[in-house]
């Protein structure tokens, strides 16, 4: 059993595990966790006395603490159970705007010294310091009430508070207060991401999500590592709808994955998004604007930069499937197809999508099935009716 001794330490027993009055405020009535502590007479008219390692005078307290198995501190970590202790589990349910502190006081006296070793049995927590340039960072892209995991602090911090106070427990623990700024671009960008997937209502100020992907691009572009940037940035789209593509009315855009994108295409197509005239119709952008985010989604997201025949043929069949295709429609995909001028193995694959595929539109009223296009793409076939 601990037994502690009494004093003004905020993190102290006294203080820290005593009952609170009640309120709305975090910390507010907890109900106390019963210790016991020296009594103070003890204390009254203390002595000086020698350390007996180095023959030093200590304060009557440290004599305490060092000889006499007294405590000050309250101990968050059981380490003969690998948890937390009562006292611990006292502080995160009821004191929990200490509960941090605390930890960081521990972490510097006792913890350090018992943490695991072995980095392959533990992972970082997605977690940031709120300093106040992250969190202006953040602002130019999150508006209010969209969640990000800030660590939930007593006091502001400053850079200079957080490397001489955090460091080692950030180290430890992986707050992300010193992790790449590229990191903490792409966490901004999942969190949008997971509000708007929340949210009933569209996705508020969409002008911010091409300017979120303009200053990912900026970073690469500025880097040292270009191509080591861009190993960081795919991965964290790869499966992931965090491709925003926004719609002339603006309410209607929404995210998808980047593998149902292309950047431009000679027509209109349904069967994926064609981000060039999504963003041209939706925003007024300058031409350094679009530059940019075409580099960014062809060359660091790898997104097709051109319509290739066979989305043309996936529109075609797009527009069958879905009953939606007219003479005229069907004529211009098939322009658009004629014009790309395909020779070798692109043409015979396209050749052969025709001939393995009812392609072909017709008419009943009209009876026109398009003969060039019959001769040049289908050979002697006869053109079925969809």
């Amino acid at each position: 059993m601990n037994i502690y001794i009494k004093n003004n330490d905020p993190y102290g027993a006294a203080q820290l595990l005593c009952r609170t009055e009640p309120g709305s405020d975090p910390g507010s009535d907890a109900p106390g966790f019963e210790v016991s502590f020296v009594n103070d007479t003890y204390f009254e008219d203390p002595p000086n006395l020698p350390n007996p390692t180095t023959d030093e005078m200590i304060r009557w307290d440290q004599w305490l603490t060092n000889f006499c198995s007294l405590t000050e501190a309250v101990s968050i970590y059981d380490a003969e159970h690998a948890d937390l202790a009562p006292a611990g589990n006292y502080v995160a349910e009821h004191r929990p705007e200490k509960f941090l502190g605390l930890l960081r006081k521990e972490w510097a006296r006792t913890l350090r010294s018992q943490a695991i070793r072995d980095p392959r049995s533990s992972r970082p927590l997605s977690t940031y310091l709120p300093l106040p340039d992250l969190v202006a960072f953040c602002d130019r892209f999150m508006i209010d009430g969209e969640f990000f995991p800030w660590l939930k602090l007593e006091t502001s911090l400053s850079k200079v508070a957080a490397d001489v106070e955090w460091s080692a427990l950030s180290s430890a623990f992986g707050l992300g207060y010193d992790r790449p700024m590229l990191d903490l671009a792409l966490v901004v960008l999942k969190h949008i991401f997971e509000a708007d997937m929340k949210s009933e209502e569209a996705l508020a100020k969409p002008e911010r999500m091409h300017q979120r992907y303009t200053y990912l691009q900026s970073m690469v572009s500025e880097s040292s590592g270009p191509e080591e940037c861009r190993k960081i940035i795919r991965p964290g789209f790869k499966g992931r709808e965090y491709v925003y593509v926004p719609t002339i009315s603006i309410e209607e855009g929404g995210f998808v994955d980047s593998i149902l994108c292309i950047w431009s295409a000679p027509t209109t197509l349904t069967c994926v998004d064609v981000l060039q005239t999504c963003y041209h119709e939706a925003f007024s952008l300058t031409p350094d604007q679009v530059m940019s985010l075409e580099t960014f989604f062809v060359y660091t997201l790898n997104i097709p930069a051109m319509c290739g025949w066979d989305v043309l043929i996936g529109e075609i069949t797009w527009q069958q499937d879905t009953g939606e295709m007219t003479h005229d429609r069907a004529t211009e995909l098939y322009k658009c197809l004629m014009d790309m001028d395909l020779t070798g193995d692109d043409a015979e694959k396209l050749r052969q999508s025709f001939l393995s595929k009812a392609l072909i539109f017709r008419e009943r009223k009209r009876r026109s099935c398009l003969a060039q296009l019959c001769r040049l793409f289908v050979v002697e076939r006869h053109c079925d009716q969809w």
